[in-house]
């Protein structure tokens, strides 16, 4: 399909929570605030939120994950079959630990007006653009905890676990479809875990088998995008993990790109690339020509410093010797939050890097830019790839390093350089929780599920609540 989405300018999904609503959480979860008066903020944040995103010139803008307690745990929560339990610890970051949750499942997968319908129907309501929607992929509800998080009584076989998780999926797209959603996102970690040896042998050690994933997910995602309406775009978000501004993986996208990029049937791909964590830009080759695109993840939003924007400039022109620069778009490379803790800098800064992103690419992408000027991206790349010693001195100029002075081929080549570089090249090549309140009667009462954790604010583990209409 031919679409502006994912936009030149994009991000990923989840922002910042502003102080207003943090306190609103802290006040609900000591009982001093009722659900009705904690929806009422959430709302007023997530039009505020809502209204920045726009103002700053954004063309797809989210609610910020502002329901939210984590990205994940919260929407897996909310299929049928599924529980927010206890864990004996959190989840294990560079340096910091998450709270002790985890997701299990409890019975057979499926999908049943979940309450983040009515979460997109809200943010819908109060977008003058496109408005996007982020859960998590289907792969994330198998690699978290494996084998042992799902019960081997309903589950005796995977097969049966991941066809029924793939048919929720699929309800799930037809289900935001039909509520308005014209850009449904899958955050997907698993694909960069899967690019690293150290999490491919904790998943050995758990019992799992890491070869045959990236097949087994391809295929979980491909029936999820079955008969996806043609005017409806679904994209992916890969990182490498992102709480508090620390991470979990490393390695480059080698392993799992031809699968990802080439045999999933994703529209678009927002691929982390803040840090050589990220591995370099080779793997792009295997994104097929086309109206696919490839959000390159430049911009980090673990922490406050703003790049250089010149270096910015000069990783795209990296990028595009591997993929075609129409297919490429700018986006940092995580949310900024999340979870609800968020990463260490500040709101103003978060809002620097996006206006700085709508700043970058409406100068490398702009809707008036001419035909002419693509091409110019596309012959620095050609360049490079025929003369890789030239054109890294040009890349670099005098420093050899990424961050110095942007000089050479991107400023240097005059129109008529321009075209002499292009003749000369044409002779030489080949043609998505609930916030843990412990076991409170209050919530949960009458549940099935012994250890469940109970829920709070919009009934954010998706349970739809008894007192109040889920928001987006």
């Amino acid at each position: 399909m031919t679409s502006t989405l994912p936009c030149r300018a994009d991000h990923v999904g989840s922002l910042l929570r502003p102080s207003r609503l943090k306190s609103a959480g802290a006040d609900f979860e000591h009982g001093r605030i009722d659900s009705e008066v904690l929806s009422r903020i959430e709302d007023q944040c997530i039009r505020e939120v809502v209204a920045k995103q726009e103002a700053i010139g954004l063309q797809a803008v989210t609610d910020g994950e502002f329901r939210r307690s984590w990205w994940h745990f919260d929407y897996l929560a909310g299929l049928a079959g599924v529980e927010l339990a206890e864990s004996a610890q959190g989840i294990q970051f560079h340096g910091v630990q998450t709270k002790s949750e985890r997701i299990v499942v409890t019975g057979q997968v499926g999908f049943d007006q979940h309450v983040m319908l009515e979460h997109f129907r809200f943010l819908h309501g109060v977008a003058g653009v496109t408005a996007k929607m982020t859960i998590p992929s289907p792969s994330v509800l198998h690699f978290r905890g494996g084998r042992a998080s799902i019960s081997k009584d309903v589950y005796p076989s995977l097969d049966t676990f991941s066809a029924d998780t793939a048919e929720a999926y699929h309800q799930a797209v037809q289900a935001f479809y039909a509520a308005g959603c014209r850009h449904l996102q899958f955050d997907d970690t698993v694909w960069a875990y899967l690019c690293s040896a150290k999490e491919r042998q904790a998943a050995r050690d758990r019992g799992d088998d890491p070869a045959p994933m990236p097949r087994i997910y391809a295929d979980m995602i491909n029936h999820a995008l079955k008969h996806k309406p043609e005017d409806m775009v679904v994209t992916t978000h890969v990182c490498r993990g992102n709480f508090r501004s620390s991470w979990i993986a490393e390695g480059g996208y080698e392993p799992v790109a031809e699968i990802l990029l080439g045999e999933t049937a994703y529209d678009g791909y927002f691929l982390e690339y803040d840090t050589e964590r990220a591995g370099g830009f080779e793997p792009l080759r295997f994104l097929p020509k086309g109206d696919k695109r490839v959000v390159l993840g430049l911009v980090t939003s673990k922490f406050g410093e703003l790049e250089a924007k010149d270096a910015i400039r000069r990783r795209i022109d990296e990028a595009a010797r591997f993929a075609d620069v129409d297919q490429l778009c700018l986006s940092p490379q995580c949310g900024f939050a999340s979870t609800e803790e968020g990463n260490i800098l500040t709101e103003d800064q978060q809002w620097q890097k996006l206006g700085m992103i709508v700043e970058l690419a409406g100068g490398v992408w702009n809707s008036q830019r001419s035909a002419e000027s693509c091409e110019a991206y596309r012959i620095r790349a050609d360049v490079r790839r025929h003369d890789p010693q030239t054109a890294n001195r040009h890349r670099y100029g005098e420093r050899a390093s990424p961050l110095g002075p942007r000089r050479g081929l991107s400023t240097r080549l005059s129109t008529s350089g321009l075209q002499a570089s292009a003749d000369s090249i044409a002779k030489t090549r080949c043609p998505a929780r609930a916030k843990h309140l412990g076991t409170s009667p209050r919530r949960n009462a009458g549940h099935p599920a012994a250890e469940v954790v109970s829920l709070s604010g919009y009934a954010r583990c998706g349970r739809a609540r008894s007192d109040a209409s889920a928001l987006a």
